[in-house]
């Protein structure tokens, strides 16, 4: 059931819409691809709007006035707290800054982790946060930002950091278990984001952002990839901002062939940039015999010139590849 003062605000809101407003607990039954979510009685409820279709301006309005309702409601959990100063950031066209009660909140050292449900999940939204709960033995803040994603909190202190290994590499590993547990164990088709420790309240939006960054930058660049870090695709990140005529010469220059286009020779080359130019692990990922390998690359230099086993050259096949991957554009 739902509380009496959500049924209340609706009653109003559907007044201010006329258009009726429907409740569901979990976001399959809401029926739209990104309804609009709001806590009550300390879970996340959603809310659809039957008929016509939402003008931008209308779904600002509703944004702001679910702000706006969270923040008259008890203060709740730290989690609880965030979530209610994130949403209203994104609301609101002047980011505001954290109230004193999320401004006090000591974080001391909190991984942000980014689960983000790629929309076809056979478990519950509760099933989900339950068992976020419980791989973290109840010491992560799990903050609901909106349908589609989850900001997960977790102590430094818990993680698991090998001597001898950096961090970055032990942070990943410690995303790639939680990405096999949720699809596993909750059934839910995520891919999960991990970013370098934060201190304050203040720096959770800034990690936001290149968390989802990282996440569009990936959805690109490494598209089977089901865990991501904020710190990756540096590279792929300042070329986007290179336009048409810069590229088109670039490639012109450094191969009168295309390489590029083969998909066979793409895969051999982008998992051979992976493993860091090791013949033998990148011919192991590929199933294929280490000649083989050897066979592809040493065709690929008598048709370009190119020898990707020299840095110099590699560096330029690995730019030309980043250059010509499909984007929100037409492909190279």
């Amino acid at each position: 059931m739902f509380s009496t003062e959500l049924i209340q605000w609706v009653r109003s809101l559907e007044r201010i819409l006329g258009q009726k407003v429907a409740l569901h607990h979990s976001r399959q039954k809401a029926g739209t691809s990104h309804p609009f979510m709001v806590m009550d009685q300390g879970g996340p409820v959603y809310l659809s709007v039957l008929g016509e279709t939402l003008t931008r301006r209308e779904e600002d309005l509703i944004r702001l006035l679910l702000v706006q309702w969270e923040e008259g409601r008890p203060r709740g959990t730290p989690s609880q707290a965030l979530a209610r100063w994130l949403r209203r950031r994104d609301a609101e066209p002047e980011k505001a800054p954290p109230p004193t009660a999320v401004e006090r909140l000591d974080l001391n050292e909190r991984i942000p982790f980014l689960v983000i449900d790629r929309g076809t999940s056979i478990r519950s939204e509760e099933g989900l946060v339950r068992l976020l709960i419980r791989y973290f033995d109840r010491r992560a803040w799990i903050i609901p930002y909106n349908p589609m994603e989850r900001m997960v909190l977790v102590p430094r202190s818990t993680a698991v950091e090998e001597e001898g290994t950096d961090p970055e590499t032990s942070w990943l590993e410690g995303a790639e278990g939680l990405a096999e547990v949720v699809t596993s164990e909750a059934g839910v088709d995520a891919v999960i984001g991990v970013h370098p420790p934060v201190s304050t309240a203040e720096q959770l939006p800034c990690a936001l952002e290149s968390l989802r960054e990282a996440y569009r930058l990936g959805r690109v660049h490494a598209p089977g990839r089901r865990v991501f870090a904020s710190w990756q695709f540096p590279v792929e990140r300042l070329l986007e901002r290179v336009e048409r005529p810069s590229i088109d010469r670039y490639l012109h220059e450094i191969s009168k062939s295309c390489f590029w286009k083969d998909e066979d020779l793409r895969e051999t080359l982008t998992v051979f940039f992976e493993q860091n130019l090791n013949i033998s692990e990148t011919a192991r990922r590929l199933y294929v015999h280490r000649n083989t390998l050897i066979y592809r690359l040493d065709r690929m230099k008598r048709e370009t010139g190119l020898d990707v086993r020299q840095l110099e050259d590699a560096f330029c096949v690995r730019l030309a590849l980043a250059l010509t991957q499909p984007r929100n554009r037409q492909q190279r």
